[in-house]
């Protein structure tokens, strides 16, 4: 997670709302006109082999509400 934060700011892309790794003005700014500070960061599925098994393990996750928000605030909600 850390990681891949730190590559985002490296390239001038960081991540809403990430504070340590962040833009400072950018997560002002969604703050202060949309009420969020949460990290928009997310992980949608991991895969992987169960270790004794060896079956494919898929776990997926839904977005969180405040994620889904900002993309109806960037008009962007039918892109996921």
């Amino acid at each position: 997670m850390h990681q891949l934060r730190k590559h985002f700011a490296h390239i001038f892309h960081p991540i809403i709302g990430d504070r340590p790794h962040g833009c400072n003005k950018q997560n002002k700014f969604w703050k202060e006109h949309f009420e969020m500070d949460t990290m928009m960061l997310h992980a949608s599925e991991i895969t992987f082999k169960h270790p004794k098994t060896q079956n494919n393990i898929i776990i997926n996750a839904g977005l969180q509400p405040e994620f889904k928000r900002v993309l109806e605030i960037l008009n962007m909600e039918n892109s996921i």
